[in-house]
């Protein structure tokens, strides 16, 4: 028993490691860029030495996958412990989630170690707000309280923060473990969606919409992002990206 009590607090006592940010992509010595698929390639991996920041050039090390270690369970590219990016780095998750709460009017939030986008008030069906713009049942009377001014002021400053969410994501290379530190919470508030669940892309968002129609998708809001097609007057098709 006493053997068993040691293991425990041994266990306990070991100090965890400080996750560096992750990078998605590099420079050698030679200024060539490489991704994290480079990390894998055998015998060995093409890079040469001194490696950089792709983002503003501060020395950079290297982690190959491993299952057992929850800091390294696939490839990546991270800053030393105690070094830090330079202001501009696009590549400095810190410094751009705090920008991109303090610009969120209140609908990006930091909580237990996340970044969480908070979800407005849902509009109800047969009311202005609702998902087509408008519907084929009578609009009841503006009332002077209820939900509307929420949604009206809330819904506009969310869809702007879920963008520059997905835009910071899609310079990471959509990295599930800075994916992972990126949630929604649902408009009751009493639930935390994650962000891969909650926000899908153009490759899996046909996924979506199937489970829409048959009413399996889960009673939680759903972000898409990706190119949308409209008909143009001459029936010229226009993209634009979300």
């Amino acid at each position: 028993m006493s053997s068993s009590h040691q293991r425990v607090g041994e266990r306990v006592g070991k100090p965890q490691k400080k996750r560096g940010v992750r990078i998605p992509w590099v420079w050698d010595a030679r200024d060539d860029e490489y991704d994290r698929s480079a990390i894998d390639i055998k015998p060995h991996p093409p890079y040469g030495t001194l490696l950089r920041c792709g983002g503003c050039g501060i020395p950079v090390s290297v982690r190959p996958a491993n299952a057992d270690d929850p800091d390294s369970r696939s490839s990546h590219f991270f800053t030393m412990p105690g070094r830090k990016h330079e202001p501009t780095c696009r590549f400095d998750l810190p410094r751009r989630g705090k920008e991109l709460a303090d610009v969120s009017q209140g609908t990006v939030v930091r909580r237990e170690g996340q970044w969480r986008l908070v979800c407005p008030p849902l509009a109800r069906p047969g009311t202005r707000g609702g998902a087509n713009g408008g519907s084929t049942t009578p609009r009841p009377p503006r009332a002077t309280g209820g939900d509307r001014p929420t949604l009206s002021r809330l819904r506009g400053p969310a869809i702007a923060s879920a963008k520059r969410i997905v835009q910071l994501l899609t310079a990471c290379k959509h990295d599930p473990e800075t994916v992972a530190q990126f949630a929604a919470v649902a408009p009751s508030g009493r639930r935390n969606i994650a962000w891969d669940e909650f926000c899908v892309g153009p490759t899996t968002a046909h996924q979506l919409a199937q489970k829409l129609i048959d009413g399996t998708a889960g009673q939680i809001p759903h972000a898409v992002w990706g190119p949308a097609s409209t008909a143009g007057p001459a029936g010229q098709r226009a993209t634009v990206t979300w």
